[in-house]
């Protein structure tokens, strides 16, 4: 019975290709509204048996369960995780058959498959959620003139599907941020929003995306924002969590290197918006503290109110 209950709450909490809902406001004008955290158990803090340091890095849901990855080598695994407690936990394991070095950095989920963003080498891969084998998407990078081979650290990042039109849209980093779309019919790829995101200004960068209707939601890391584009229009709009992660210059981690941001994962619910931190090995601070971390080095995912109009 307990299992039945869970597998309904999640089936009716996750956005997914089937039942994106609908967005009928909108803010009446361009100011940037902050986001506020959920009164129930906002904060979900990994919990683990080991000390083994775990960079959650990407995360999606089917419509029951709910997904995530990791960028260390070592994390060659899709997770599958619990979050019905105050906190977060691994359930069971999918491993990812690969003999190569990898940096899972993305991961959503279309026509029961789930599709990787590594940017180690800058691919995709889409696996069943049965089996380990890992099939590249091929990317026609010349078509566009572009050679990744210099891009690093700075390579693909976000990712996001657009179910109803068969759309794969992926995120380049950083220096310069850029955003590319794939008919995963035809493999065309294009840039469909170069004007807007192809810039080098300081401070500006793409962590991760998800798609709903006629719109995709960019986590923009280091600027703490979910901006939402849309697709047909190029409007944008944008939701802060800077008072939760920046407040007052006081950060949730004793950040080692503070000029980066850690918001790296994001998920869309009908009523929330989840944001997963990297925080890099980092210990909680005592402004972490105070907001009820445990005061250690494991990772955590925000819950946030997600406005109406959002």
């Amino acid at each position: 019975m307990k299992s039945f209950i869970l597998a309904l709450l999640f089936s009716t909490l996750f956005i997914t290709c089937n039942n994106a809902q609908e967005n009928t406001e909108e803010l009446e004008n361009n100011e940037i509204y902050n986001l506020k955290l959920i009164k129930n158990n906002p904060y979900k803090q990994f919990k683990t048996l080991n000390d083994k340091r775990f960079d959650l890095s990407g995360i999606t849901s089917n419509g029951k369960d709910i997904f995530i990855i990791a960028d260390k080598e070592y994390n060659n695994k899709i997770y599958k995780i619990d979050t019905t407690t105050n906190n977060f936990r691994i359930l069971s394991e999918i491993e990812l058959c690969t003999t190569s070095k990898i940096d899972y950095e993305g991961i959503d989920f279309y026509n029961n498959h789930f599709y990787i963003i590594e940017e180690w080498e800058n691919d995709i891969y889409k696996t069943e959620p049965t089996s380990c084998k890992l099939e590249k998407i091929d990317i026609n990078w010349k078509s566009l003139n572009i050679d990744d081979s210099d891009w690093g650290n700075k390579g693909l990042e976000g990712i996001a599907i657009d179910c109803e039109n068969d759309i794969l849209y992926i995120a380049k980093e950083r220096q310069p941020r850029r955003v590319f779309s794939i008919n995963l019919k035809t493999n065309e790829i294009s840039e469909p929003f170069k004007d807007i995101f192809y810039q080098n200004e300081e401070g500006y960068d793409i962590s991760d995306m998800k798609f709903e209707n006629k719109y995709l939601y960019i986590l923009e890391r280091s600027k703490a924002l979910v901006t939402r584009l849309d697709i047909k229009t190029k409007e944008t709009k944008s939701v802060s969590f800077n008072t939760i992660v920046y407040n007052n210059g006081k950060r949730i981690y004793a950040n080692k290197s503070p000029q980066y941001g850690m918001g790296e994962a994001l998920l869309l619910s009908k009523n929330q918006i989840w944001i997963g931190l990297d925080n890099n090995g980092d210990m909680v601070s005592e402004y972490g503290k105070s907001l009820g971390l445990e005061q250690n080095t494991k990772t955590v995912i925000l819950i946030f109110e997600r406005p109406d109009w959002f």
